[in-house]
């Protein structure tokens, strides 16, 4: 399986939420999960900025989308916070507000993260992982085949 990944920083501003889109639809251009792709890099930005130590001067935010066959991942790592990520269920009614985030996302990919030295990732899995990653939690969860 080939896995094509890129990687680039951005300055934490709101401004680099539109380049960090751009960034993730020119890597996914013709693939059927470019638009939903730039909408989870759009809102796990966002999160980064209001929730972590990006927002602040200075702060930096790097996003890596990773491209297979059958799918893609877009990883967004920040500065870190002591908050947790909380994903709010909310009636449509409720959507429009802000807080909904990690929801809509949730909706639309797979969703996990993991915090280290160097902050907070978030990923987002779109489509069918790859088969070596499959093969990898089999083999850690003792099971042959």
């Amino acid at each position: 399986m080939i896995v094509s990944s890129w990687a680039r920083a951005f300055p934490g501003t709101a401004e680099n939420v539109r380049a960090a889109r751009r960034f993730v639809t020119s890597l996914l251009n013709g693939s059927p999960f470019a638009e939903d792709a730039a909408l989870i890099v759009s809102e796990l930005f966002t999160n980064s900025l209001l929730h972590s130590y990006s927002g602040k001067p200075g702060g930096m935010v790097t996003v890596q989308v990773s491209r297979w066959l059958f799918g893609v991942r877009i990883a967004v790592t920040d500065q870190g916070s002591s908050e947790l990520p909380v994903i709010r269920d909310r009636g449509p009614a409720e959507l429009a507000e802000s807080g909904s985030g990690l929801y809509l996302v949730c909706q639309l990919a797979e969703l996990d993260w993991h915090d280290d030295a160097s902050g907070r990732t978030v990923h987002a899995t779109l489509g069918i992982r790859p088969q070596e990653h499959h093969e990898r939690h089999l083999l850690a969860a003792g099971v042959s085949r």
